[in-house]
């Protein structure tokens, strides 16, 4: 039917990701559904960026889910514009402190 950039199950366009990670790619549309376009030759320090990213991303959803500061604090850790353990905890505390009345309380 056609074809669009959009947000989709990684499937294995991107090898090194996990199938269920999320990624912005060019997909074939049908009736059938869905099916992202294999991508080759990424450099290596790009892909190293979209994994930490990803890494990032899924440790984020699990701190949310079980409410745990450890997790929050280790995802900030590994995210490229925080990359520091005391910048990821001081980020956490604060970030929690600030929302207490939205978002209950969290272990750890």
């Amino acid at each position: 039917m056609g074809t669009m950039i959009l947000c989709a199950p990684n499937g294995n366009a991107i090898e090194g990701l996990e199938p269920t990670d999320i990624i912005e790619v060019t997909c074939d549309i049908s009736r059938e559904g869905c099916k992202p376009h294999h991508i080759t030759n990424i450099p290596e320090s790009n892909l190293e960026m979209i994994r930490r990213v990803k890494y990032y991303e899924r440790l984020a959803a699990r701190g949310i889910v079980n409410r745990s500061r450890k997790d929050i604090t280790e995802c900030l850790t590994m995210h490229p514009l925080v990359g520091s353990y005391s910048l990821a905890s001081k980020l956490t505390d604060e970030y929690i402190k600030l929302n207490a009345p939205y978002i209950g309380d969290w272990r750890d």
